[in-house]
């Protein structure tokens, strides 16, 4: 227990300037002590000196978490949330520098400084209502750098894809040059250098498929350029442009049921697009439901050769991709293209190509 003892002192100031006045003091200085507390307490309760010890350890660990809890949130205690911009705590909008971005309606409250720029879409709008794909840390621009990133990799491993299922469907050494233009490895004579494989009599012949070689020897060789891009959703040709989409051809590959999946990868897709160039003939897909039409049948003549080398590339029965219930097919087996006609399951012997 703590001793107090009584002192007084004359009050210097105030209403009672002049007049003595009383207080306690202890008369040493004491701390209060854990027992002091426990005593106190089971004097003035029912309590056992043991319930009330335990229940003070209890609440001695729950101050100390609440207090290191208070200093985690004074250390991040910080106005720069949200892209790590100001935010106003008064009105509750965050300061890009150019201008005041609402979180709460996701949008500027001013029109953007280069609205000219970006004529074809509200400038109120925060990232043209894309914040995923691109950013605006001024408020005064978007950056597309990431997209750009982004396009870059694609583009990247779309060609790597192409080169290298090419250099193996039609044997040609490939690569690109200080132009990124598509080019042919040749010998001291000038022709083309072809790889060499073993068939299963022992005999050494010219790897890959021969129709394939000279298609794209004729479009590597012509003057007219072939421009391919890698952004389409969906692969589409016109003239001389080339549209390939990664995703749509990797989904083919993955697809593959009974066949190897590169039969509609991206060297036999460019192959396939290649026929629809001015270069490749110009020609046209089959608009029946049923059928294959001159592109797909020249693309079979390179299948039958390469699976003649020991691939698994079936037989493309049908260019148009038919919708069941199991997902859009190609059939690459009469199997396939019989369930197909008559709307019943895949079976076992079915080789096929699932899209979607």
């Amino acid at each position: 227990m703590i001793e107090f003892e009584v002192k007084s002192k004359t009050q210097p100031i105030g209403k009672r300037k002049g007049q003595t006045v009383y207080f306690a003091q202890p008369v040493s200085q004491q701390h209060l002590t854990n027992k002091m507390v426990v005593d106190r307490i089971v004097r003035e309760t029912s309590l056992s000196a043991g319930d009330v010890s335990n229940a003070l350890i209890s609440l001695g660990a729950i101050v100390r978490d609440a207090f290191e809890f208070e200093e985690r949130n004074n250390i991040w205690n910080t106005p720069y949330l949200f892209n790590a911009k100001e935010f106003d705590e008064e009105t509750g909008l965050y300061y890009y520098g150019a201008r005041y971005y609402d979180p709460r309606l996701s949008l500027w409250l001013s029109i953007d400084p280069k609205e000219e720029k970006y004529s074809n879409v509200s400038t109120y709008c925060y990232v043209i209502s894309n914040p995923l794909k691109y950013t605006d840390p001024t408020g005064m621009e978007i950056d597309m750098t990431k997209v750009r990133l982004a396009d870059e990799q694609l583009k990247l491993s779309t060609t790597q894809s192409v080169i290298k299922d090419l250099a193996s469907q039609t044997g040609l050494q490939l690569s690109l040059d200080k132009d990124n233009k598509l080019q042919y490895a040749k010998n001291d004579e000038g022709k083309p250098i072809v790889n060499k494989i073993t068939n299963k009599k022992g005999k050494e012949i010219d790897a890959g498929s021969k129709t394939a070689r000279n298609i794209l020897i004729k479009m590597i060789d012509n003057k007219t350029e072939i421009e391919v891009s890698y952004h389409a959703k969906r692969t589409v040709t016109s003239g001389t442009q080339i549209g390939l989409s990664f995703e749509q051809i990797s989904n083919m590959v993955k697809g593959a049921v009974g066949v190897d999946g590169n039969t509609l990868g991206f060297g036999m897709t460019f192959l396939h697009e290649l026929h629809h160039t001015t270069i490749g003939g110009d020609y046209h897909d089959s608009t029946e439901l049923f059928g294959t039409g001159p592109v797909v049948d020249n693309m079979n003549i390179i299948r039958n050769e390469l699976n003649k080398q020991g691939f698994n590339y079936g037989e493309r029965l049908n260019y148009k991709e038919i919708h069941t219930k199991e997902g859009n097919i190609i059939p690459f087996n009469e199997s396939a293209l019989t369930s197909l006609k008559y709307n019943s399951s895949m079976g076992k012997k079915a080789h096929y190509i699932k899209t979607k």
